[in-house]
């Protein structure tokens, strides 16, 4: 199945975090409070209309079959295939840690640290066998700047003074003194060699020579450069057609319905990086630049997508007579509450935006299906279709 307008746009922006989030059972969600999903033989997939809605009087649908759509040419799979073994060895690779020296700007060391209040241990400021790039900017700049000239195995007492808009309102403008030693500066890597032997022990005997394991790499590439031609084909293939409508007006309680949805999935994902950062939500916003009425715009304008987006796919079943049968809804929405942890189906359809909204989505994937059917991709100049390599 395709992902619905709603996963790509949520995706497109990072919202999809704050979904997987909830997905997972974060406080608050609905999923916290569900128990295990029940097998989805006992389920009714049904749903009440499974109609396309005419939206000729507010929307005109432009040419949407025989585009040709411009896709840039796969990518080298040669040097492809070269980055995926020079991955995988620097990922066998050690650093080589030295137990002696001085250090200089840019090291990566290792040490170990206390932070004393007031000549008393502080919450949060000890911790022994860290890695730090001395430079990085994650610790406060005082004590970042003090790592270096240290000798290797001796203790350091550097004074060191909080910033006034720390974070953390306790130890914002305090003086304190961090403990320091350094144990080892980190030098240069071993990175083993691309040899059969390499190979048999990296897969663990399932391949014995660096030819044949070359083989599934390149398959395993060819794989993923095909899937990204085709993802990048289907994007901008919905964006011409998208490109050729046009809309005199838009259904406004649909997006004000899919704006509340985009609020709630941008502040979760907020809230998310807010806490990875041991901030509240007020001093994240300041450090990052983002307002409440950023996000709200942000929410809007992806509301907006998604409706535009769901009225062109309606609209393209009902011009090129594309039903949506209850098998297929079924099929298709069986799949997605499986992935799903609500223990029902009503609040599964309730928890994706309402009945509609499911509909929608099945239709956005029927039309997308057909317009990649009877639409042609041609290979433009420019950079190769890269994959993930790693």
């Amino acid at each position: 199945m395709k992902k619905s307008i709603r996963n790509i746009l949520a995706l497109s922006l990072a919202a999809a975090a704050a979904l997987t989030a909830a997905a997972c059972g974060a406080p608050g969600s609905p999923a916290a409070e569900t128990e295990a999903v029940p097998a989805a033989e006992t389920v009714n997939f049904t749903a009440s209309d499974y109609s396309a809605v005419d939206y000729s009087g507010v929307m005109t649908l432009g040419a949407h079959s025989g585009l040709e759509i411009e896709v840039p040419p796969a990518a080298d799979l040669d040097e492809l295939v070269q980055g995926n073994i020079e991955y995988i060895l620097s990922g066998q690779s050690a650093t080589v840690m030295v137990a002696e020296g001085v250090t200089a700007a840019g090291d990566t060391i290792l040490l170990n640290y206390t932070g004393l209040l007031d000549g008393e241990p502080f919450e949060g400021g000890s911790a022994e066998g860290t890695t730090y790039r001395i430079g990085s900017g994650y610790f406060i700049p005082d004590l970042d700047r003090q790592l270096e000239g240290l000798t290797v195995g001796e203790t350091y007492e550097l004074p060191c003074t909080f910033p006034d808009d720390y974070h953390n309102a306790d130890l914002a403008g305090k003086s304190v003194v961090f403990e320091v030693t350094v144990t080892a500066i980190a030098g240069a890597s071993n990175t083993p060699e691309w040899t059969d032997e390499f190979v048999e022990e990296f897969t663990h005997g399932e391949y014995t020579t660096t030819a044949d394991f070359e083989v599934r790499i390149r398959e395993e590439l060819e794989a993923r450069v095909a899937e990204t031609q085709q993802e990048q084909y289907r994007n901008a293939l919905w964006q011409a057609v998208l490109d050729r409508c046009e809309f005199t007006e838009i259904p406004q309680e649909r997006v004000e319905a899919a704006t509340a949805y985009y609020v709630d999935a941008l502040t979760g994902y907020y809230q998310m990086q807010a806490y990875s950062y041991g901030m509240d939500m007020e001093t994240f916003f300041q450090a990052s630049g983002m307002t409440e009425e950023a996000l709200n715009a942000e929410a809007a304008r992806m509301a907006e997508d998604e409706v535009r987006n769901f009225m062109t796919a309606n609209m393209i079943c009902l011009d090129e007579g594309i039903e949506l049968t209850p098998e297929v809804y079924s099929a298709l929405i069986r799949e997605k509450f499986e992935e799903s942890v609500y223990n029902d189906f009503e609040t599964f359809v309730e928890s994706s935006g309402g009945e509609r909204y499911t509909v929608d989505s099945c239709l956005y994937t029927l039309a997308l299906e057909w317009l990649e059917e009877h639409n042609t991709p041609v290979t433009s100049e420019g950079n190769g279709v890269s994959a993930d390599e790693h």
